[in-house]
């Protein structure tokens, strides 16, 4: 992604971070422990929730700012 100039950040965090999250036009969330990943699609035995709610997309929107101003 940096490569394409993309705004990628490492985030600040010690320890792992492990969020999983897509915010879409401030009214959607996709949130779970499936990984995006072959091992995820193929092996693993992961979940996915999809949301439709504003004021819980502004609440995850509120968490990715926060982690994001932590980053380097």
């Amino acid at each position: 992604m940096k490569e394409k100039s993309m705004d990628v950040k490492q985030d600040g965090n010690k320890r792992v971070m492990h969020h999983k999250v897509f915010i879409i036009d401030g009214e959607k969330v996709i949130t779970g422990s499936y990984n995006f990943s072959n091992s995820a699609e193929s092996k693993n035995d992961e979940n996915i929730i999809m949301l439709e709610n504003p004021e819980i997309a502004e609440t995850y929107e509120q968490e990715f700012k926060r982690i994001y101003a932590q980053g380097k």
